[in-house]
């Protein structure tokens, strides 16, 4: 039942509470002309400007509309950010970070069937990719070569909400495959590169502006870089009610990180997600995050607190 395409098309149609929708492959969906996104995208902004005003003091961060241009050397060597592009929130930015997540809340709503949707993961991920940037692709999990969520250990029943929201897919995207997977790789893998993919391709999808893009744990997929610029985008992954007869339990590192639906919607409402990370000791504590090859664990500590 794990790789019958039919099953898994009707699971994540049920999660949707809209028709109008593309599905280009099995395991995904493709929504356009979105509501409620540029107040989205103006608390993406803001929260990538105090990450910048609070990391680079002496520096004026304007506002322009060529913001991700004009700062792209800074927003590039930001601290807090990992090998593979997520911005985690500190201490000083958590805030912007609360604020973002309610947006994001109030969006996800417009689309999907929570009553279908069992748990959703904190935080939300803010992720930066670079076009220009190969440093970290070789990697033995770089999100530039083609994989499933499930080598990440991520569970069967998972599902992960895409949304590219500065930025351009121009200069770097996400190419979904058309790829089978046999059942004997549904585990996790320490190095994507250990399994070819690229001449099993049936059908390719390229991520695109202004789209919405839910995918299940089982559609093999990777970064593309294209050219020297940034592309701001965010990801959240939840769980599907209905389950696979196979069990892949969510590693016990990981399953801290899923909360119910009422507690995840209540950010920025009657609670707040905090942090003792902070930008005044984030070199000693990123460094694990960056020499370690491979991380199992959120790179981030985190509560929830009661808002006043």
């Amino acid at each position: 039942m794990i790789l019958n395409n039919k099953h898994r098309f009707h699971r994540l149609e049920k999660i949707l509470k809209i028709n109008n929708f593309e599905n280009p492959m099995p395991g995904i969906a493709v929504i356009r002309n979105l509501t409620l996104y540029s107040q989205l995208q103006k608390s993406v902004f803001n929260f990538i400007k105090q990450n910048l005003k609070i990391a680079f003091p002496k520096t004026n961060f304007e506002n322009t509309n060529k913001f991700l241009e004009k700062y792209y050397e800074f927003i590039k060597i930001l601290p807090n950010k990992t090998p593979n592009g997520l911005l985690l929130f500190q201490k000083e930015t958590q805030n912007e970070y609360n604020i973002m997540h309610n947006h994001f809340s109030k969006f996800i709503s417009r689309y999907l069937n929570f009553n279908n949707i069992e748990s959703l993961h904190l935080p939300i991920n803010c992720r930066i990719s670079d076009g220009g940037e190969f440093l970290n692709d070789k990697r033995p999990r770089s999100s530039s070569k083609w994989h499933i969520d499930v080598w990440a250990g991520e569970p069967i029943e998972s599902f992960l909400m895409f949304l590219p929201v500065l930025g351009s897919c121009k200069s770097s995207t996400v190419r979904y495959n058309d790829c089978q997977v046999e059942q004997s790789l549904l585990i996790e893998q320490r190095d994507y590169a250990e399994h070819d993919v690229e001449g099993k391709t049936k059908n390719i999808y390229d991520l695109e502006d202004n789209t919405f893009v839910i995918t299940d744990s089982l559609v093999f997929h990777q970064t593309l870089k294209k050219e020297k610029s940034l592309r701001i985008s965010l990801d959240c992954r939840a769980l599907y009610k209905e389950k696979f007869d196979y069990e892949n339990r969510i590693h016990n590192l990981r399953q801290k990180n899923y909360f119910d639906l009422e507690t995840w919607t209540s950010i920025n409402k009657n609670k707040k997600i905090v942090t003792n990370f902070s930008f005044k000791n984030i070199e000693e504590r990123t460094k694990s995050f960056k020499t370690k090859l491979v991380n199992t664990s959120y790179p981030l500590e985190f509560k929830l607190i009661n808002k006043i």
